[in-house]
């Protein structure tokens, strides 16, 4: 192996060679960067725009939610079972909101007064203004409603709909604060009010729809109770992210496989270049594998080096798009508002590994004209 190494280093560095096979050496590294970076630019959009979606899902819904598997609605003290969670209680409604000539349906969520904080989309709120009277909307609802904080809106109850004659088929909510959380059909579809507001007008009592958790429960949930995560809930959007997945990567790999092909040309060029020496060496007893271990030196060398160049490349792109985020897409469509991306150790070690792997496939591939050089011939011409 010394001799291997020592040879190596002695036709790959050497003064003597041509300007063709350094030209060819250099632009098969900066191929080989330009494949892994962009492979490993791609994986970490991939991963980052999932997780951002799924922290910002989190955050509007918490991590999970703990529903009763025969009611939409239950009391939570009739459960003949022992839970011990740390939720926050809620209740879930369809209904109808009105402003003037306005309506839309909607999803109300009723909250504890004290645990709207938990939210992010109400940082903003002072617990004193949460009132039984009180209502958020989404940015996009207010704008088709026309209704500003302040305004009052009218909520109905669509059991009570049938029964014209009850003056408590609906209620008026003043909007107390316009939220946005980046997602155009939350915004359009969803309204919050605290938990009593829906108890008392909903007829539900002690009732509840449920908890959110806003942290991983490592205990399992008992039955009658399910838990659905984030990912579950909103599963048809995480199917599509993750249809995507194959084929970008499919296509991202093909470009750095293709950059792969460049060792070709290298191996070739010191194969040609040195094809005299190779057969004096042979004259003289060198084994084989010491010679193919020379191109399989080299394959490897080029192959680490632009791997290791298009790592650090990917790394910069990736560190300056989360600092700076100069690539930007539209939030209405994609949920953020620009393409997040998430570096991983993991993965650039795997790109590398990988590479290693077929860089010494292609190198095994070239000795097969090697093991065919004429000894004779060669040292003839």
């Amino acid at each position: 192996m010394k001799i291997s190494i020592f040879l190596f280093k002695k036709l790959l560095f050497s003064a003597k060679s041509s300007f063709l096979f350094k030209v060819t050496n250099i632009i098969t590294i900066l191929s080989l960067a330009f494949g892994v970076a962009s492979l490993n630019i791609v994986l970490s959009s991939i991963n980052g725009f999932e997780n951002s979606i799924y922290d910002k899902l989190s955050k509007l819904n918490g991590k999970s939610q703990v529903n009763y598997l025969f009611e939409d609605e239950f009391n939570p003290q009739e459960i003949d079972i022992e839970y011990s969670f740390d939720g926050i209680e809620y209740i879930e409604k369809q209904s109808l909101v009105k402003y003037k000539n306005v309506s839309q349906n909607i999803i109300i969520t009723g909250l504890p007064n004290n645990d709207f904080k938990n939210f992010e989309i109400f940082n903003q709120i002072n617990d004193v203004n949460i009132n039984k009277n009180s209502v958020f909307i989404g940015s996009a609802l207010a704008k088709k409603l026309d209704v500003s904080v302040g305004d009052e809106i009218a909520l109905f109850n669509s059991d009570r709909l049938k029964n014209i004659s009850l003056s408590e088929r609906f209620i008026f909510l003043e909007v107390k604060h316009i939220f946005s959380s980046g997602i155009n059909e939350y915004d359009d579809r969803q309204i919050f009010t605290t938990i009593d507001t829906l108890q008392e007008f909903f007829n539900l009592k002690s009732f509840i729809s449920g908890w959110i958790l806003f942290k991983e429960t490592n205990k399992e949930i008992e039955y009658p109770l399910y838990e659905i995560k984030i990912d579950e809930k909103y599963s048809i959007l995480f199917e599509w992210i993750n249809a995507q997945k194959l084929p970008i990567f499919f296509i991202f790999s093909l470009i750095a496989v293709v950059s792969f092909f460049g060792l070709f040309s290298s191996i070739s060029i010191l194969y040609d270049e040195r094809k005299k020496h190779f057969a004096i060496m042979k004259s003289y007893g060198t084994p084989n594998k010491v010679l193919s271990t020379i191109f399989v030196l080299q394959s490897i060398f080029l192959c680490l080096l632009g791997s290791l160049l298009g790592i650090f490349f990917s790394y910069l792109v990736i560190f300056l798009q989360e600092k700076y985020r100069f690539i930007a897409i539209d939030e209405n469509i994609y949920f953020v508002n620009y393409l997040p991306m998430e570096f991983s150790f993991f993965n650039s070690l795997l790109i590398i590994v990988l590479s290693i792997l077929i860089s010494f496939l292609i190198s095994s591939i070239s000795l097969t004209s090697f093991f065919k050089i004429n000894i004779n011939e060669v040292l003839k011409n």
